[in-house]
């Protein structure tokens, strides 16, 4: 969901992206028939419009989820990871 915090040219740029996007592309538009389509708990227009301009957001800026091989900065920090990888175990 979109909350009214932040910044408010953001999430108008994101809610028009948004509307663009089940418009013209095949992808976001199956996404919105089907959020707002489901058996269970469909949304209505506007709050699947919001999650599609979420995954928008999501897709252009993937976090740091996506570029550390599923784990956060803060568990690979401090831990004896560098550079992204896994130290190998010791034999023991």
């Amino acid at each position: 969901m979109i909350s009214k915090r932040g910044r408010p040219g953001l999430r108008h740029i994101l809610y028009l992206a948004a509307l663009v996007a089940v418009a013209k592309n095949r992808e976001f538009r199956e996404l919105y028939a089907a959020l707002t389509m489901r058996p269970c708990n469909p949304l209505k227009g506007k709050q699947a419009l919001a999650a599609v301009a979420i995954k928008i957001l999501r897709v252009a800026c993937p976090g740091p989820r996506a570029t550390l091989g599923g784990r956060t900065r803060g568990a690979a920090a401090g831990k004896g990871v560098q550079g992204g990888r896994t130290p190998e175990p010791a034999n023991v």
